[in-house]
C-alpha cells in the first residue's frame, strides 16, 4: 500500500518538473520542440535557465537600491519598477541567446552581444556595489561636502578681505578721533574741578578768574566733542552695518553652497565618492573588483556558457532543422513558381483560341462560355476601331473648351429659338442621336401649325456645315456654338435623317 502511494506520488510530481524543465528551456532561448529529442543536452539548457532567471532577480534588487537611493521613492513604487526592470533585463538575455548559433566565426557572430552583456552587467551591478559600501560612501560624501564648505567660505571671506579691511580701518580712526576729543575734555573738566578746589593752578578755591578762563576752554572742548561726535558716529555705524552685511552675504552664500553639497546624493555622486575611497585607500579595491567581477560573470554567464560549451546534439539537429526548412521554402517557393508559369500557360492558350477564332470568324468551334468571351473581345476591338476613326476624323475644334450651352435656330421659322444645356459630365461627347428626346419636342412645337407631323431632314453648324449624328455634338459647331435644324413634312421618298 505505501509503495503504492509513493509511486502514485512521484508520477504527480513528474508533470510539474517536466513543465518547470520546458520553462528554463525556454528561458535559454531555445527550441523547446527540437530540444525534447535531444536528451544529452537537457542538463546544460537547464543550468543556463536557471542563470537566466537569476539574471532578472539581481537586475530587480538592483534597480530598487537605484530607485531608493537616487530618488527616494517609496518601496512599493520601487518594487515595481524592479519588477518591470528585471523583465526588461530578462528579454534582452534571452533575445540575446535566441539568436545565438554555433558554428564557423562563432565568437566574432557573438561580440555584439558579448559587449551588450557586459554593458548590461555594469549597469546592473553598479547600484549593488554602491549599497555595499554605502556607509563608507556616506561617509566619505560629508567628507566632502564639508571641504567644498570650508573651500567656499575661504574663497567668498578673500573675495570681501580687501572691503573688510578698509571699513575695519576707517571704522578704527574715526574711533581714535573720537576718543581724542574726549581724552581733551575730560582733562579740561579735570583741570576746572582741581582749580575751583584749588589743588590745581593758582591754589585759590573758588571759581576766580583763572576757574573761569579753564570753564571756558572746557565748554570749547565739549563743542568740539559733541560736534565731532555726531559727524562721525554715524559713519562708524554705516561701516558697521556694511561688515554685517558682507558676513551675511558670505554666510548666505555658503549655505546655498552647502544645501547642493548636501542633496548631491545621486548614483553619479555615489559613485564618485566611491572612487574616491579607492583612490585614497588602494585596499578598498580588494573587495570592490571581485564583487564587480563576480556580478560581471552572473551576467555573462549564459553567453558564455553557449560560446564555451562544443556544439552538442540539439545545435546538429537545430542547424539541420533550419537548413530543411530553408530548403523546403526554396521548393515551395520553386512548385509556386512552375505553377504561375503553367497557369500563365493554360490563360495564353485559351486567349490565343479565342483571339485566332475572333480572327477566323470561327466562333463556332468555340464553348459556349468561350464564345461570349469572344462576343465581347469582337465588340471590344470593334468599339476600339471606331474610336480610332473617330478621333482621326475629328475637327480641330475638338480641343477647344466649351461651355455646354447650345443656341438653336429652326429654319423657316426665325421667331422660334432654343437654348440647350448639356449635361456638364461628358459634353464634349454627347452625340446628336443621344438628343433625340429633345429633337421630338421641338419637332412637336414645330409641327403645331401643320395638319401632320414634321420630321428633322437636316442639321447643320452657324457656318452651314452638316452635323453628324454619331459624331459628338460641340466639336462639330463653330465658335458661335449653334445648331440650326430642318423640319419638313413627310413624303414617301423622303424618310428622316439616317443614324449613320
Amino acid at each position: 500500500m505505501k509503495t503504492t502511494e509513493t509511486a502514485k506520488s512521484k508520477h504527480e510530481r513528474e508533470p510539474l518538473l517536466t513543465i518547470l524543465k520546458y520553462l528554463l528551456w525556454w528561458c535559454a532561448g531555445a527550441d523547446v520542440a527540437a530540444l525534447k529529442d535531444c536528451p544529452t543536452d537537457h542538463a546544460k539548457f537547464t543550468a543556463v535557465g536557471m542563470m537566466m532567471l537569476v539574471v532578472p532577480c539581481v537586475a530587480m534588487v538592483s534597480f530598487n537600491f537605484f530607485v531608493r537611493q537616487s530618488f527616494g521613492a517609496q518601496t512599493f513604487a520601487a518594487a515595481i519598477g524592479g519588477v518591470a526592470w528585471g523583465g526588461l533585463i530578462f528579454v534582452l538575455d534571452r533575445l540575446i541567446l535566441t539568436f545565438h548559433r554555433k558554428g564557423k566565426h562563432e565568437f566574432w557572430r557573438a561580440l555584439p552581444r558579448l559587449i551588450l552583456s557586459v554593458s548590461l552587467a555594469l549597469v546592473i551591478g553598479d547600484p549593488l556595489l554602491l549599497r555595499f559600501f554605502q556607509s563608507e560612501i556616506n561617509l566619505e560624501m560629508r567628507r566632502a561636502g564639508q571641504a567644498v564648505v570650508t573651500d567656499a567660505r575661504a574663497k567668498a571671506e578673500a573675495r570681501g578681505q580687501a572691503e573688510k579691511e578698509s571699513l575695519l580701518n576707517a571704522s578704527a580712526n574715526l574711533q581714535k578721533r573720537l576718543d581724542e576729543l574726549k581724552r581733551v575734555r575730560d582733562e579740561k573738566e579735570a583741570a576746572v574741578i582741581g582749580e575751583i578746589e584749588g589743588t590745581v593752578g593758582s591754589g585759590v578755591k573758588g571759581e576766580g578768574l583763572a576757574a573761569r578762563q579753564k570753564q571756558e576752554a572746557l565748554l570749547e572742548a565739549k563743542a568740539e566733542y559733541e560736534k565731532t561726535r555726531v559727524e562721525l558716529l554715524p559713519q562708524i555705524a554705516a561701516n558697521k552695518l556694511r561688515l554685517e552685511q558682507l558676513r551675511s552675504d558670505i554666510e548666505t552664500e555658503v549655505k546655498l553652497i552647502a544645501d547642493s553639497q548636501a542633496s548631491a546624493t545621486g548614483a553619479l555622486a555615489r559613485q564618485q565618492a566611491l572612487f574616491s575611497i579607492i583612490k585614497r585607500g588602494p585596499g578598498a579595491a580588494l573587495t570592490y573588483v571581485p564583487l564587480f567581477l563576480i556580478l560581471l560573470m552572473i551576467e555573462i554567464a549564459p553567453l558564455t556558457m553557449k560560446l564555451t560549451a562544443p556544439a552538442g546534439e540539439y545545435d546538429k539537429r537545430l542547424r539541420l532543422r533550419e537548413a530543411n526548412g530553408i530548403a523546403r521554402a526554396h521548393r515551395d517557393t520553386a512548385l509556386e513558381r512552375a505553377e504561375q508559369k503553367r497557369a500563365a500557360k493554360a490563360e495564353n492558350g485559351v486567349k490565343g483560341r479565342i483571339t485566332q477564332a475572333v480572327i477566323d470568324d470561327r466562333t463556332d468551334r468555340l464553348s459556349e462560355s468561350e464564345q461570349e468571351v469572344a462576343m465581347l473581345l469582337r465588340g471590344t476591338l470593334l468599339e476600339s476601331f471606331r474610336q480610332e476613326i473617330l478621333a482621326q476624323h475629328a475637327p480641330q475644334s475638338w480641343r477647344r473648351q466649351f461651355d455646354g450651352q447650345v443656341l438653336v435656330e429652326i429654319a423657316d421659322l426665325p421667331e422660334l429659338s432654343i437654348s440647350w444645356q448639356l449635361p456638364a459630365a461628358g459634353q464634349e461627347s454627347v452625340t446628336l442621336a443621344e438628343l433625340d428626346g429633345d429633337l421630338q419636342k421641338i419637332a412637336e412645337a414645330v409641327a403645331d401649325d401643320k395638319t401632320q407631323p414634321v420630321c428633322l431632314v437636316k442639321a447643320t453648324n452657324s457656318s452651314g456645315r452638316e452635323v453628324t449624328r454619331e459624331l459628338p455634338l460641340l466639336p462639330q459647331l463653330a465658335a458661335d456654338q449653334k445648331l440650326k435644324l430642318t423640319f419638313e413634312l413627310p413624303h414617301d421618298d423622303l424618310r428622316e435623317l439616317p443614324l449613320a
